[in-house]
């Protein structure tokens, strides 16, 4: 009896005998709409972002690359969705779709740090900064951020991983604890608390001396010819640091609690857990960390003029101004939108 009752909950069977459920069903389409959400939003971040690239400053390029890591985790939502409603057991699939998530996290990880460094540059050695970065060295940057991501989020693919006969211990063939190695797992909780590490030294730096830095620059210019320009380009720099500073924070407590997952499964603490257990829980801890692609656009929007402009065409159906009005407020620089004639303002 309790058997009819229990198979009754269930709208249909999927591969392996795997009974679906309305919640389950609900969750999956929920996950779905979200990574395609996510995948349109970041789509128009990188397109709008590349057609102004001549007009913007050089971090940008980095916060293209990261829009570009935000897509691809809208990406494997949609694919985990198909996957969760086939219930497809191959080892090689399952250690390969993990694998991407890696990818994704260290990759996004990666580029914070990259941006971290480049603020710090920038406002330590603004008049160096030119000489030291240029686009070909950023794009370089960003290939080889993408490379060593790609190469580490492959590794349990091409053969550091578990055996499921050894390792496996109840019925769900695929999940993360049961594939993962755990030596992989602990070099790849070693880079992203490394790279959080990092980013906080860095901003403590930043924060301390940006200040004191822009002041002592203003009252330069001011003794020797009073041009505002340079100051208008300094203010600048300090608004984009602040707001990659508040992406950097959004991306340390998104992440933070698959970090922490990862370090008590490696002290033993979940040991009485099954994989599918354990798996589990690592799902709901790190459902803010998908969330965190979805609100990375949308901190573009608020902070970057020419993506915001984009966004209200899109979603608030604003009516484009005339091409009198028409304007791209850029880094340093006011562009008519039909014209390539330039004047100085500022980027925020």
């Amino acid at each position: 009896m309790e058997n009819s009752t229990a198979s009754n909950e269930f709208i249909f069977y999927i591969l392996n005998g795997f009974g679906v459920t309305w919640g389950y069903l609900f969750a999956n389409i929920a996950t779905a709409v979200l990574g395609m959400i996510i995948i349109y939003l970041n789509y128009l971040v990188i397109v709008t972002l590349i057609k102004r690239s001549d007009a913007l400053e050089l971090a940008d390029t980095y916060v293209v690359s990261l829009a570009g890591a935000d897509t691809l985790t809208g990406v494997l939502l949609v694919y985990n969705t198909f996957y969760n409603m086939i219930n497809y057991q191959s080892a090689d699939e399952c250690r390969f779709r993990n694998g991407l998530l890696i990818l994704v996290a260290i990759c996004s990880g990666l580029h914070l740090l990259a941006l971290a460094i480049d603020r710090w540059l920038k406002v330590i050695r603004p008049l160096h900064y030119a000489i030291l970065f240029t686009k070909r060295k950023v794009m370089i940057i960003c290939i080889g951020i993408w490379f060593s991501s790609l190469l580490i989020g492959l590794l349990p693919t091409f053969g550091w991983k578990n055996d499921f006969e050894e390792s496996n211990n109840d019925s769900v063939l695929c999940t993360f604890f049961g594939t993962m190695d755990n030596d992989y797992i602990l070099l790849v909780n070693l880079l992203m608390w490394t790279s959080v590490f990092l980013m906080l030294l860095v901003y403590i730096s930043i924060f301390r001396i940006a200040h004191r830095h822009a002041r002592l620059i203003q009252i330069q210019q001011k003794a020797i010819n009073n041009r505002p320009s340079q100051c208008n380009e300094i203010s600048h720099s300090w608004k984009f640091t602040k707001t990659i500073s508040i992406i950097v924070g959004l991306y340390v407590f998104m992440w933070m609690p698959t970090g922490v997952v990862f370090i008590i499964h490696l002290q033993g603490i979940l040991s009485d857990f099954s994989n599918t257990e354990k798996g589990t829980l690592l799902l709901y801890v790190s459902t803010p960390a998908f969330l965190n692609s979805l609100l990375d656009p949308i901190i573009y929007a608020l902070k970057i003029r020419c993506v915001r402009k984009i966004f209200r065409e899109k979603f608030l159906c604003c009516r484009p101004k005339s091409e009198a009005e028409e304007t791209e407020f850029t880094n340093n620089r006011v562009v008519p939108f039909r014209s390539t004639e330039m004047t100085e303002t500022t980027n925020f």
